[in-house]
Parts: C-alpha cells; sequence; structure tokens
C-alpha cells in the first residue's frame, strides 16, 4: 500500500557565496542544497534573516508539497519518475516527476516531492492513476 499526502511545508529559498550558505545550512529542517550558492530549507527551526552577501526569501507559496509513504514508496516514485533513488538515504535529488520540474528528498519509507504550486494537482492526478493498481490511498491535510 501506498499513502499520498499533500503538505504545508514552509520553503526558504536562500542565494548567496557558498561559505555564507553553509553557516545557513544549519538552520535545522531540511537543507536542500540546488547549487554552491543555492540553498533551500525546508521547515527551518529558524528562518535565517537577510546577511551580507546572502538573500533569504520564503518561497513557501511557491511550491507544493506530496508525501508518498508504505512499503511500495519506491514502486510508487519509480512510476513517476526515471529519477534513480541512491540506497543510500536521505537523499536529496531534482529532476522530471510526472514530466514536470522537481525537487525530492528520499528517505526509508518516505519520499517528499515539491513541484511547482500551479502543477501540483498534475502530481496529485498522476500518482493517483498510475498507483491505482499499488492500493494507494488519499490523506487531505
Amino acid at each position: 500500500m501506498v499513502e499520498l499526502r499533500a503538505m504545508e511545508l514552509r520553503v526558504v529559498r536562500c542565494l548567496g557565496a557558498a561559505h555564507v550558505l553553509d553557516v545557513l545550512d544549519q538552520a535545522g529542517g531540511t537543507s536542500c542544497r540546488i547549487a554552491a550558492d543555492e540553498l533551500l530549507l525546508l521547515e527551518p527551526n529558524v528562518v535565517p534573516r537577510d546577511a551580507e552577501q546572502c538573500l533569504v526569501v520564503d518561497h513557501t507559496d511557491a511550491f507544493a508539497a506530496y508525501v508518498l509513504t508504505g512499503d511500495d514508496v519506491d514502486e510508487a516514485f519509480a512510476r513517476l519518475s526515471a529519477i534513480r533513488l541512491p540506497d543510500a538515504r536521505p537523499a536529496f535529488l531534482q529532476g522530471a516527476v510526472a514530466d514536470v520540474a522537481a525537487k525530492v528528498v528520499a528517505d526509508t519509507g518516505r519520499i517528499l516531492v515539491l513541484v511547482s504550486s500551479s502543477l501540483g494537482h498534475h502530481l496529485r492526478e498522476r500518482a493517483l492513476a498510475s498507483c491505482r493498481d499499488l492500493g494507494i490511498v488519499e490523506f487531505q491535510p
């Protein structure tokens, strides 16, 4: 069985020099390094303030977040994306999921997928259709 759940998730984008972002990486929550000069913080314990050589922007409204959980979560994800999930987890990945650009945080038995907020409905519909035979169950927040 697989569970699909929409999530309310705070997303903070930090842009700046790599050494400055290394310090912000300690804000708690989940850190996703997009590039040397870009960092996403998911559910940070502390929202860092703008600092010299760094721009911090709340991008919560820019993303729709869905989490897949359950015994068949890796199979469910494989039906939605060609991204290969690594054995070592947690892992942060980027690429196409349900044919749209996504950011993925894969953990054992749990996969978080972030897509543009305007495409969240598409990801939901594709997940429900592609995983029907896995007994997918949808939970509302």
